[in-house]
């Protein structure tokens, strides 16, 4: 490319960034003005136990995080099971389908663009000086990151200031890979949710059953839930009030819902930090980590620092970089090149900033890096996919991570070194070991059903006292699998209508059945995966009682059940992979939802697996 083309290149990145930038804006953030208060606070630990934070609005207008929480909490006034189910399948939906439409038409004019900037990054890379013929073109406003990366390079390569401006062509194109990636996981969180709408409907007739286990809801216990949410609601004549909040995740459907909002609102989160207003000091390649706030902290608010070492750090938000450097540094050659790769990776990109972002806020940098050094040991050459799992800042599902580090409990950390010299000591990973020896501890601090308690707050509650829930039990386990340094931890929710259930889950390797030497083929997948399966373990029972494969032991077990949902990870929280219908017209269905980033887990469609009942 000569300076003439390069120069024509710059000025066409130069007039189509501005209406992209509005139009983004729209989606990700709505009328919400960005140097204001964050969409997410940290709550400290103590804080957090005291008292479940107080439900505070969201909004309409806002991005879609704040617009669904407030869809949820408070415009959902479903006062009966099928009311909910009639709002959820048409004001959901719909919303649902308008946001990921108004996204996909911001996508399909950030990729044109996207690989202009990453045009113009690799020519200035390869240029020493200015060629002749080229010229930059003029840049007055910059309101936003994107805006200002593209204003600094014109700046100083119109000064002839050559090295930065290469620099900071090369922050300009991971900005518009950022801003990318946040609509690429905003759709993909929209068509997830729109899937377990369509396992919903398969399990209609849960809804009509559970009407008369209800009292209406009224405005006077939906006040009151939102003041102070309990593990359940008033009763009336022996009849628990139903109220979305408190009972949606006992309805197939409604536990990725609950999963939904937080995944949404780090979509929203991320995107305050590249709308947010610049500091004027802002440098290329700043690497310096912001102090941890009460609020969202500024990305940008960060002393300049030279080019930092990894490269690879230069795709994760300016604030995080630091943390990118330090955690990287546990991990081998082989491993380093996977945290490098995982980066630049579409979906990983945006995950990995926000993982980095809690863990350093929570102040949980070293924990998180012992964690990531049990798995160097155990893996020396892993994968992407697994590295990114064993980094996840929340234990397990849901409620689980209300603190951001909550997983790192000194105590969990010394469970997770017990778990991973276990397995090292058998000369190989067994993920499946791990698992029971991580349910082994969790219901050593259990004991059993006597210290049976819903809503404990914390891991760091539930290991003073020994009181849990089936969700923090879940919890506990998942901490220290992960501490471990494994990967592959699930999550399995059974729901009823009445009541739901949590369970642990952990995909593992399966020898092959006689006579087959070409590998087994994941119940109900149809797939061919080299022996592997999905194991589950009951934080409420003891590890005696061993494991349970899934689907298998819903097409002869738990009669009781109507439908068992598994779940992977998502952004911040679980995505919905798969659902199985235990009862009803469609009983024995088992819904396969795809997920691009997981590998085993990209494969959709609906089959008969099981006898119907």
């Amino acid at each position: 490319m000569t300076g003439a083309e390069a120069g024509a290149l710059f000025a066409e990145i130069a007039a189509e960034l501005p209406p992209v930038i509005q139009e983004s804006r729209a989606v990700l953030l709505g009328t919400r003005d960005p140097n204001g208060k964050s969409c997410l606070r940290f709550v400290p630990l103590d804080e957090l136990e005291k008292a479940f934070p107080p439900r505070k609005h969201g909004d309409l207008n806002g991005g879609p995080g704040m617009r669904l929480y407030e869809l949820c909490i408070w415009e959902d006034k479903s006062p009966l099971p099928t009311d909910e189910y009639a709002w959820m399948q048409v004001t959901l939906r719909r919303d649902l389908e308008r946001t990921r439409d108004r996204s996909r038409a911001v996508s399909a004019k950030l990729a044109p663009l996207a690989a202009k900037t990453r045009r113009l990054s690799a020519w200035f890379e390869c240029c020493k000086a200015p060629p002749k013929g080229f010229a930059a073109p003029a840049m007055l406003q910059a309101s936003d990151w994107p805006s200002f990366c593209l204003a600094r390079t014109a700046e100083r390569a119109g000064g002839a200031e050559w090295h930065p401006a290469k620099l900071w062509s090369h922050e300009l194109e991971s900005a518009l890979f950022a801003l990318e990636d946040l609509h690429r996981w905003l759709e993909f969180l929209c068509e997830n949710q729109l899937s377990a709408l369509d396992f919903q409907e398969l399990c209609a007739e849960m809804f009509d059953e559970a009407d008369g286990q209800y009292a209406p809801a009224t405005a006077e216990s939906l006040a009151e839930a939102n003041r102070q949410p309990t593990d359940s609601g008033p009763e009336e004549d022996g009849k628990e009030r139903y109220d979305s909040r408190q009972c949606i995740s006992r309805f197939a459907g409604g536990s990725p819902l609950t999963s939904l909002i937080y995944n949404m609102m780090e979509v929203e989160r991320q995107a305050e930090g590249l709308f947010r207003s610049p500091a004027p000091e802002a440098a290329p390649f700043a690497g310096a980590p912001a102090e941890p706030a009460g609020g969202c902290p500024r990305p940008l608010d960060v002393p300049a620092a030279p080019r930092p070492a990894p490269a690879a750090a230069l795709w994760m938000p300016p604030d995080v970089r630091g943390t990118f450097a330090q955690l990287r540094a546990v991990l081998s050659p082989a491993n380093q090149a996977l945290w490098d790769q995982a980066a630049a990776m579409p979906y990983e990109r945006s995950f990995m900033g926000n993982h980095l972002y809690r863990l350093q806020t929570a102040g949980v940098v070293e924990q998180a890096g012992k964690a990531l050094e049990q798995y160097d040991k155990l893996h020396p050459r892993g994968t992407v996919a697994e590295l990114m799992d064993v980094l996840v800042y929340r234990a397990g599902l849901g409620m689980a991570g209300l603190s951001w580090g909550d997983r790192f409990d000194a105590r969990l950390v010394i469970a997770g070194q017990k778990v991973a010299e276990l397995c090292a000591a058998k000369g190989e990973v067994d993920r499946a070991a791990g698992f029971a020896e991580a349910h082994k501890f969790q219901y050593g601090v259990y004991g059993g059903g006597h210290n049976y308690k819903g809503l404990v707050l914390t891991l760091r509650q539930a290991l003073n006292t020994g009181q849990m829930d089936c969700i923090r039990g879940t919890d506990m386990i998942a901490a220290a699998y992960r501490n471990a340094g494994l990967p592959g931890f699930l999550g399995v929710r059974w729901v009823r209508g009445t009541s739901g259930h949590t369970i642990g889950a952990v995909e593992v390797v399966a020898p092959p059945p006689a006579g087959d030497s070409g590998g087994t083929a994941r119940p109900g997948s149809g797939e061919r995966t080299a022996g592997r399966q999905v194991v589950t373990r009951d934080s409420l029972f003891s590890p005696e009682r061993g494991v349970e494969v899934w689907p298998d032991a819903y097409m002869t077990r738990h009669r009781d059940i109507y439908a068992a949902e598994l779940n992977g990870r998502g952004l911040d929280n679980y995505v919905f992979l798969q659902g199985y219908v235990s009862k009803g017209r469609s009983a024995g269905t088992l819904f396969k939802s795809p997920v691009p980033y997981l590998p085993g887990w990209t494969e959709d469609g609906v089959e008969q697996v099981g006898a119907g009942r």
